[in-house]
């Protein structure tokens, strides 16, 4: 066995000059550097993206370092990258979007500049993946009750799915009328989330429509297969989106006013306002009068509207038990304090 190990010895000496184990190892350092490069188009100081699928409602769903992102269709100042929507100055350029260069490093994980990128392993939990109705009733359990002493509506035609024949699509969240919420509203009736969260937008410097360019919007589509994203954004009149975890956003429509002290990026939770009850967007909001007062809550989860996840009755009717029992909740903890207080 002895006179062997000489002979192994200046083998593997002779394999060591030919392959050095130094240059081996570089090599692969090499190649896994190579692996993490990704080049981009890259136009007016931003990442140009293409690689996007529409679902057919004007939302545009992509991948990029194995995040998920989602824009809509024309509306420029908005994307959501894992379960989250963000506020950006992108810009839509005939079918692609234009995001700028250092919001897309920020979202996406990247490093580089102007097209060529490496990019980072991604971390955290991918909030998105395998959602279905029984996830989506989780995270939108224990709701607060954005209007003080309200239930939530049990109108067909306030509820997301109902026709709206006048514009040719449908009704895609929950109205709050007085009446049918069990009281009166006015125009000083304040507004809170539905969940705490991040303001990623709020509309301080809404102009309303005027009217004839907004019976102009809803003729165009009327005649279309289905309302735009762009027209349904300008029908919602001034807004409130608050973000919040487990990729539910809240669309707060229709408002009056919203909070000044309030700016985008603040965390608010539900006992704070974030706004007024009104009737912006709306037809009487455009000749300015007092009617129609309501608030509009679209409720999504993960880009998508929450009812979308199974079947729209089904859906409505598991999330207005969810909203009645919060309701009876809150109502009954006001009653105890008052009579705590007597």
């Amino acid at each position: 066995m002895k006179r062997f190990i000489p002979a192994v010895i200046i083998l593997y000496a002779l394999v060591y000059m030919i392959y050095p184990i130094q240059n081996y190892t570089h090599q692969s350092v090499k190649k896994k550097d190579v692996s993490n490069k990704i080049e981009l188009t890259y136009k007016e100081n931003s990442i140009v993206l293409t690689n996007f699928k529409d679902d057919g409602n004007e939302r545009y769903w992509g991948e990029l370092n194995h995040y998920p992102y989602m824009i809509y269709k024309d509306i420029d100042k908005y994307i959501y990258v894992n379960g989250q929507f963000y506020a950006v100055k992108g810009k839509w350029e005939s079918n692609a979007f234009l995001l700028p260069e250092g919001d897309a490093k920020k979202l996406f994980n990247l490093s580089g500049s102007k097209g060529s990128y490496t990019v980072t392993k991604t971390t955290g939990i991918q909030v998105c993946k395998n959602v279905d109705k029984e996830k989506v009733l989780n995270v939108l359990s224990g709701p607060h009750i954005p209007i003080d002493h309200a239930f939530v509506t049990k109108e067909p035609g306030q509820v997301p799915g109902a026709a709206r024949d006048y514009r040719n699509g449908k009704h895609e969240g929950f109205d709050w009328y007085p009446g049918a919420i069990g009281i009166e509203i006015t125009r000083q009736t304040l507004i809170h989330p539905l969940f705490e969260g991040r303001i990623v937008r709020i509309d301080k410097d809404f102009e309303e429509l005027e009217f004839n360019h907004r019976e102009v919007l809803l003729k165009e589509a009327a005649e279309s297969n289905n309302t735009s994203q762009k027209t349904l954004d300008k029908l919602r009149g001034r807004q409130v989106w608050i973000q919040s975890e487990n990729g539910v956003l809240v669309h707060y429509a229709h408002t009056s006013s919203v909070n000044p002290d309030l700016k985008v990026g603040d965390y608010v939770k539900t006992t704070d306002w974030i706004a007024k009850v009104g009737n912006s967007g709306t037809s009487n909001g455009a000749l300015g009068t007092d009617e129609d007062l309501h608030l509009h809550s679209d409720i999504l989860v993960c880009g998508k509207n929450f009812w979308e996840y199974g079947d729209i009755s089904d859906m409505n009717n598991s999330l207005i038990d969810i909203f009645d029992k919060a309701a009876k909740a809150e109502q009954t903890a006001t009653a105890t304090k008052k009579g705590a207080s007597l």
